[in-house]
């Protein structure tokens, strides 16, 4: 090959690489973090350690209450673990260095915000009026308990705590898509997560709950968070 050639492949070469963008590096934290969200008057706040732990801190009129456990992060796929409870898979729609997308296998999304770098924790709940809880027709869940739901029942009669639960140190949440009748009872309850245990004592509850007459039939998500106190004696 000529020099001339060899000089004019040279400079061709250059500009086709000068014209090709470098692909941005790929966040090297990834899910790691904290990332709040809120949802149906509900505030998130997640945190996802590097060792593979996460914290959920979900606060909400009843008050806030937190889950501990693990997660596994793969590709699109996150399988997180609360404490005592089987694993919960969610796929990945987005993850970028401020946001993560993430979907349910029951549909429902969360969308997460990153927390901002050194962002003081979630501020405690603020005390809530005797009068505005429990929902008319019920009483206070037994300590331990936090009652999440997104429309607001009339009537709200309140799981209780499973001693052998208790005792053997099972802790989590349960999630349920409860379906209303247009005069305001329990048409349809379906299980979304949680423990057997925590789940058998929800049903003994939830399908007592009444609502508000409406023109139509509504769904809504419940969800219950069972939380033993620190120091817990129950094996683990």
């Amino acid at each position: 090959m000529k020099p001339q050639s060899i000089l004019l492949f040279l400079v061709l070469a250059c500009l086709c690489t000068a014209a090709i963008p470098r692909r941005a590096a790929a966040d090297e934290s990834g899910i790691v973090g904290t990332w709040t969200a809120e949802q149906q008057g509900v505030r998130v706040r997640v945190t996802f350690g590097p060792d593979g732990s996460f914290a959920r801190t979900m606060t909400g009129a009843s008050g806030t209450a937190t889950v501990r456990g693990q997660y596994l992060h793969q590709g699109n796929m996150l399988m997180v673990q609360p404490q005592g409870q089987t694993f919960i898979q969610y796929t990945i729609r987005e993850l970028e260095h401020d946001r993560l997308v993430l979907v349910g296998t029951d549909g429902v999304m969360l969308d997460l915000a990153r927390a901002p770098a050194g962002a003081p924790p979630s501020a405690p709940a603020k005390p809530v009026p005797a009068a505005a809880l429990p929902a008319r027709g019920s009483q206070a869940p037994e300590k331990g308990i936090s009652v999440f739901v997104a429309i607001r029942p009339l009537k709200q009669v309140n799981p209780i705590y499973p001693p052998a639960a208790k005792t053997a140190g099972v802790q989590g949440v349960v999630r349920l898509r409860v379906t209303i009748n247009k005069d305001g009872s329990v048409q349809d309850i379906r299980v979304l997560s949680g423990n057997v245990q925590l789940v058998k004592a929800s049903l003994g509850a939830v399908p007592d709950w009444r609502w508000a007459p409406s023109k139509g039939v509504r769904v809504t998500v419940v969800t219950i968070a069972f939380t033993l106190p620190t120091g817990s004696s129950g094996r683990k």
